[in-house]
């Protein structure tokens, strides 16, 4: 295949993406689960009962992140765990009837979808479409290891290292609120508000805003909000908890706000999932009035790997030193960078490893 039929087929493929979420998310919404649940309640479905391990491999998914997405369907009843009957150290599970019930509700609505579709395509086209797609599934099967391994520094790889993060986000969306508060506390937003000297009736952006950690104090603190983050599932749970709250989807190299929108920008725990950290500080300051303020409370620089494999997290946290130049080369004045006070602490999945990382606020002021 040349470029210029790769490059056709990848705008075919995007558009069918498109598609296929805004169904996705149509049906899921209806059935009051994240979409990362509903593609593993289908998956159990199919499978029957399985392990945590069989279905990570089946998905695609780190066991840890398949865990945690499991964890949140047992809470909510969809699905169960119970002993495997030959191997005591294997755990099964299995959907619950409420499970199976959101299953059939979720299967009827995609079957009532497709049918619809192919009623408008030729009835002798209906095998050829079927056989398409298990030729295109079979071969980007074969290739998801090669894909992995590719070198960081191409453009491919970016943005699979960009939808490993995403990806992660969209399946511990559900549990994340709970999870948060195992690796730092509120005193974190309260720092940042405080070094901006937050005032009622603002209009501030919480840039990757997750579901709502900073967002719930700037509304608390009588401040209107654009929340932004790169998983709409993080950002469904978001709108949940907020009635009316301006949310939307975009990436750190583009942020979806006009120049010069906001009086204040902040973003929490953030900067360590970007690609480029001095890009993203970059577009911040552009979306700030003049004498708007930019706060980002993140990592110091630390050693703890398992936090790149289990939390994809693509910097090792960072240099002050390098934080006030970035700030600086963007344009901001008054540049600080200090202590906030507390440190973030993360347990790895195995157990064999616990990170205590010392978090800083940085800001500045744009004149």
């Amino acid at each position: 295949m040349d470029n210029h039929e790769i490059s056709s087929f990848r705008k075919v493929l995007r558009r069918f993406e498109r598609l296929m979420s805004n169904l996705q998310k149509k049906n899921v919404c209806c059935s009051g689960i994240t979409l990362p649940q509903s593609h593993a309640i289908l998956e159990i479905e199919e499978l029957g009962e399985t392990t945590t391990v069989h279905l990570s491999k089946n998905m695609g998914l780190d066991k840890s992140t398949l865990s945690r997405t499991i964890d949140g369907l047992v809470t909510i009843g969809l699905v169960q765990r119970h002993p495997h009957p030959s191997d005591r150290r294997s755990v099964l599970i299995t959907l619950t009837d409420q499970g199976k019930k959101t299953c059939n509700e979720i299967n009827i609505a995609n079957d009532k979808y497709y049918s619809n579709v192919f009623q408008s395509i030729a009835n002798e086209k209906h095998g050829d479409i079927i056989r398409c797609f298990e030729i295109l599934v079979g071969a980007m099967t074969g290739q998801r290891s090669v894909v992995t391994c590719q070198s960081p520094v191409t453009t491919e790889a970016k943005d699979n290292e960009l939808m490993s993060s995403q990806s992660y986000f969209d399946n511990v969306a559900g549990q994340w609120d709970t999870m948060r508060k195992d690796f730092f506390s509120e005193s974190v937003r309260e720092k940042a508000f405080a070094t901006a000297n937050i005032r009622a009736d603002k209009l501030a952006a919480d840039i990757g805003a997750g579901t709502g950690f900073v967002t719930e104090g700037l509304i608390s603190n009588g401040l209107k909000v654009i929340a932004i983050d790169q998983s709409e599932a993080m950002l469904d749970v978001l709108r949940k908890k907020f009635d009316g709250i301006d949310c939307r989807a975009g990436r750190a190299e583009s942020l979806p706000v006009q120049d010069e929108t906001v009086d204040y920008v902040f973003a929490n725990m953030y900067l360590h999932h970007v690609e480029e950290p001095p890009a993203a500080i970059r577009e911040m300051a552009r979306i700030m009035k003049t004498g708007g303020k930019l706060v980002i409370t993140d990592l110091d620089e630390h050693d703890f790997a398992f936090l790149r494999e289990e939390h994809h997290d693509r910097w090792m946290g960072f240099k002050r030193d390098d934080v006030t130049s970035w700030f600086t080369d963007a344009g901001l004045k008054n540049v600080q960078v200090d202590c906030v006070g507390q440190d973030c602490c993360s347990d790895s999945c195995d157990g064999t490893a616990s990170a205590k990382i010392s978090i800083f606020v940085a800001s500045g002021t744009k004149l």
